[in-house]
């Protein structure tokens, strides 16, 4: 069973095969990584989390205040306990995409000081105990003896497709909420508020396509397009962080300088898209879209 739901399954049976088999590849990822390489394996374990905090979501309206809290907050502590090494290897990923969009105009060698930095402090990471096999013993250990109330074990009993359609009408809302400060001012904060309602939905529309695929894979991959977007938007703001950390300049004055400014360029050129993708994905009123996703949720196992 992939992450979509089975239209011969009831809802909560779907809701609880989802989860376990999302849990259950996290956890293999971990003890048994692709290739053997452990960082990989954690990259793809955090991927699973992230999974799962959508279901999770989407199922609010039937887990409960409580239920929802406790839920999110199993995956997403899991996710942040192994994020150390995968946020140092996303700046290294920001520096090669600016120097892929502008290396033909400005020459980087004068920058590769602070490439050095990034993978020296990545390396430093993958080394410590941030990432070591202790820390994701604990991480299964939690995963395995999770307490009954885990939506993999039957928590959202008696989920209708009302309350699901509900979750995912509260998630679109804030999108389009988000959507609408973004077009007032280039504001990373509320951009990176605005990534997370997107990427909730990318992973609710990735759900939908086992009930329609053609209609919600359009949805999905615009979700996963403009939430992808957004991303590199907040890698490279943390970026710009990183060289503030510094006293003294990690590059030499007129370097430093040059790269800021392509930094910039590039997130103003990551802004006008993602608005633009925006207004194709959010334009249209809440509750139509609402009712187009209740269409099709009544249909799983009617």
């Amino acid at each position: 069973m992939s992450y979509q739901f089975e239209p011969d399954n009831s809802l909560q049976k779907n809701l609880k095969q989802i989860a376990a088999e999302q849990i259950d590849l996290a956890c293999k990822k971990l003890h048994d990584p692709p290739g053997g390489d452990e960082n990989t394996g954690v990259h793809e374990a955090r991927k699973c989390f992230k999974r799962l905090r959508g279901l999770v979501r989407m199922a609010r309206p039937n887990l409960g205040k409580k239920g929802y809290r406790q839920q999110n907050a199993r995956f997403r502590d899991a996710g942040r306990a192994l994020s150390t090494v995968r946020d140092a290897q996303a700046l290294i990923e920001s520096y090669e995409m600016l120097e892929q969009t502008y290396g033909s105009q400005v020459t980087f060698a004068r920058m590769t000081a602070l490439q050095h930095k990034l993978v020296a402090r990545r390396d430093r990471m993958v080394n410590s105990a941030d990432i070591s096999k202790g820390s994701i013993d604990v991480v299964v250990d939690e995963l395995d003896n999770a307490a009954s109330g885990g939506i993999e074990r039957g928590s959202a009993a008696g989920v209708t497709a009302d309350q699901l359609t509900a979750g995912v009408q509260r998630v679109y809302r804030r999108a389009r909420k988000g959507w609408k400060r973004a077009q007032s001012k280039h504001d990373p904060v509320k951009l990176h508020d605005w990534r997370k309602r997107a990427k909730y939905l990318r992973y609710h529309f990735q759900l939908l396509k086992g009930v329609d695929k053609k209609w919600a894979s359009q949805w999905h991959k615009g979700f996963k397009r403009l939430s992808d977007l957004l991303g590199d938007h907040h890698d490279l703001d943390v970026l710009r962080q990183y060289l503030d950390s510094f006293d003294t300049g990690v590059m030499k004055p007129v370097a430093e300088c040059e790269f800021r400014i392509l930094l910039r360029e590039k997130q103003d050129v990551l802004y006008r898209e993602v608005l633009r993708l925006g207004r194709d994905l959010l334009h249209k009123k809440t509750k139509k879209v609402a009712g187009a996703i209740r269409r099709r949720l009544v249909k799983v196992n009617a």
